[in-house]
């Protein structure tokens, strides 16, 4: 490592040292077996000049949707000689390139290795990417790539797509490889490590080697609250809920009766497609008694576009505490989204339950909006939000908008119910525009 530290907030080094990642070394599928393959020769090009292209795109509610990923792998064979490079690539939507990783065409053997292939830059997965293998050697022989495929699919939601000769992506024309494509990434978020340590915003960052210069800033926090002060806040939890030593308290009592109890905090309107909520959920006393019938009791945290405390409909995207319906007990975590609609999380426009079941301790969970159409939700088991319990990810309507307000609130739609149920919300932080609360590095232009 180069990296000296200058006065003035000044650090030199060579380029790509002030970024570091670290990735698992578990990859899914890794080691699946060969079962048929898809070539990829220089010749003929595709309409915009490059070589064929064939990959996979992510689809609504693949599992990978908002996973980090640094590095891929993929199974590959070679025929023949090879002259230039091929890429791995991961490509949006609109086919701009979010991060590739190029390599020599001719380092691969005849047989079917598997390589890894590090990407310029972490990328965050989202609905609609394209992960694809592209080789366009410069020869325009007969000589090509294979891909090897898997002996399962990788996903039943991923649907495998072919770059055709005429310039845009189509389905598998033949059917032949389904969604079988070994690509194979991180299965857990990357993070940073290494590299520039203990930097502070506003530093710059000087490659020796190429004299390019970058800037590095962590982003600004919007709204930021530690709970010791109602300042700001509307409270309307009674005795179910409120803000105390330093905390917001949360008891859903069985005295509710189709009710919500809490209190809201108007913010800056949200941007309708990047911001990051995070928040510690305390969990104290979590007991079933007598014949519970909670009957939709939850507690509510959320982004919305009202401020009040109201179950009726509303755009709003949240993070429940579900204690149970339908007249039995069966605590849940859900990740929601409700376009005009009730929030009551099962009940909500677009919504997904945790297989992880609540228990008593404390949790920290992270919200972001990756888009107009895509939320995901993280639970972890530590303040510095790096280890991650579950990660679930949802597509919404992109008609959730204007969220000004954060509401936390209770709810019991039955006071039959016999149960104890209560904890704490606290270190509630919220970050506008973003999609990461991460340290990033700007290149000066």
């Amino acid at each position: 490592m180069t990296i000296t530290y200058h006065a003035g907030r000044r650090i030199q080094g060579l380029s790509g040292e002030q970024n570091k990642y670290t990735t698992t070394t578990t990859y899914n599928n890794a080691n699946d077996t060969v079962v048929s393959v898809r070539s990829l020769y220089s010749n003929p090009l595709i309409s915009n000049g490059e070589g064929e292209r064939v990959g996979v795109r992510i689809n609504a509610g693949h599992s990978s949707i908002g996973t980090k990923v640094k590095k891929i792998k993929a199974k590959i064979a070679k025929h023949g000689t090879l002259v230039g490079n091929y890429e791995i690539t991961i490509r949006d939507s609109n086919d701009t390139i979010k991060g590739i990783a190029s390599a020599t065409a001719n380092n691969l053997t005849t047989s079917y290795t598997t390589v890894e292939h590090e990407l310029d830059n972490v990328v965050t997965i989202e609905t609609g990417d394209r992960i694809s293998i592209e080789y366009d050697g410069t020869t325009r022989t007969a000589n090509g790539l294979d891909l090897g495929t898997a002996s399962s699919n990788w996903e039943t939601n991923t649907t495998q797509q072919l770059y055709s000769t005429g310039g845009g992506w189509v389905n598998d024309p033949d059917g032949s490889i389904g969604r079988k494509f070994m690509f194979t990434f991180d299965s857990t978020p990357v993070t940073d490590a290494g590299g520039i340590t203990n930097v502070q915003s506003g530093s710059r960052f000087e490659e020796t080697d190429t004299r390019k210069i970058y800037y590095g800033a962590l982003p600004s926090v919007t709204y930021e609250t530690d709970f010791s002060s109602t300042t700001g806040w509307s409270l309307n939890g009674g005795s179910y809920t409120g803000i105390s030593n330093g905390v917001y308290n949360w008891d859903i009592l069985t005295g509710l009766n189709n009710e919500v109890r809490g209190a809201w905090y108007p913010i800056t309107t949200a941007d309708d497609s990047k911001w990051v909520l995070r928040f510690k959920l305390g969990i104290d006393t979590l007991t079933p008694s007598g014949s519970p019938d909670p009957d939709s009791s939850q507690l509510i945290v959320i982004l919305s576009d009202t401020g009040a405390n109201t179950y009726y409909p509303y755009d709003a995207i949240g993070f429940s505490f579900y204690l149970g319906g339908g007249g039995s007990w069966a605590p849940k975590f859900y990740l929601w989204g409700s376009d005009s609609y009730y929030i009551i999380s099962p009940s909500s426009t677009a919504v997904t339950a945790y297989t992880t079941t609540p228990s008593t301790g404390t949790y920290y969970i992270e919200l972001i909006r990756n888009s107009s159409t895509s939320v995901t939700g993280t639970i972890y088991s530590d303040s510095n939000y790096s280890t991650v319990v579950e990660s679930k990810t949802i597509t919404i309507p992109s008609t959730i908008q204007s969220l000004d307000n954060i509401q936390i609130c209770v709810f019991d739609g039955n006071n039959s119910g016999s149960y104890t149920a209560n904890g704490y919300i606290d270190d509630l932080k919220f970050y506008n525009g973003v999609t990461s609360t991460g340290f990033t590095w700007t290149e000066e232009v």
